[in-house]
């Protein structure tokens, strides 16, 4: 189970009956398709799609049927949301998958954070129990990314985001050098220690509840 997921399911119906718009954004195509999935299912929500694959008449006419008041309540978005696009009346953006490099969380707050907004941009963003995810977390709130735009500070940023860049091509080095050796492991492991067909490992939420949600004031 994603403890994201469960959490965004929980609160989500919530936030319509109270005329509020969300604006979620996800890393790849297949969250994108998993979760409007989960929240059809768990919480009885239709919820507005935007990705590359969509012509652009057909992003024109999602993001004008999610402006509508009787419109979806969230629209999901992949990382082809966060250009270009306005999205000032939403109420919160969630960083369902947060990226990495602070320019990136930067533009995609910048979608609802526009000059002359009248009230807070709520950030919702979830704290990883552990690993580097988590670091980048605390990395973040040091630097005030989700309280405070950070403009005019892209000198100060660059080198935290070579840094890093550099962490996230070394583990995806080491994970690549690992799957390489799967092959192995698999005709060496005696055969009475591989599982039955359809077992599975078992496994825990990613990702500890949101903490407080942060706002950005104007």
């Amino acid at each position: 189970r994603d403890a994201r997921v469960q959490w965004l399911a929980s609160q989500a119906p919530a936030w319509r009956k109270a005329g509020e718009k969300t604006l979620v954004f996800v890393a790849h195509r297949e969250t994108l398709e998993m979760l409007r999935t989960a929240l059809s299912q768990r919480a009885q929500l239709a919820t507005g799609v935007f990705h590359e694959d969509l012509s652009s008449a057909r992003r024109d006419t999602e993001v004008a049927r999610f402006r509508e008041s009787d419109g979806p309540s969230l629209l999901v978005s992949t990382e082809c949301g966060g250009e270009g696009r306005n999205f000032e009346f939403c109420r919160r953006l969630i960083l369902f998958d947060l990226p990495w490099k602070p320019s990136v969380v930067e533009q995609r707050i910048g979608r609802l954070d526009r000059i002359g907004r009248r009230i807070p941009v709520e950030v919702v963003y979830f704290r990883p129990l552990g690993g580097i995810g988590r670091d980048v977390v605390n990395l973040f709130e040091a630097l005030g990314l989700f309280r405070e735009p950070l403009a005019g500070l892209e000198p100060q940023r660059a080198p935290v985001e070579c840094a890093l860049e550099e962490i996230a091509r070394a583990a995806a080095y080491r994970l690549e050098r690992l799957i390489g050796h799967v092959p192995l492991l698999a005709r060496l492991r005696p055969a009475a220690a591989r599982r039955s067909p359809g077992a599975s490992a078992p496994s825990g939420p990613g990702c500890s509840p949101p903490r407080p949600r942060s706002s950005r004031p104007r």
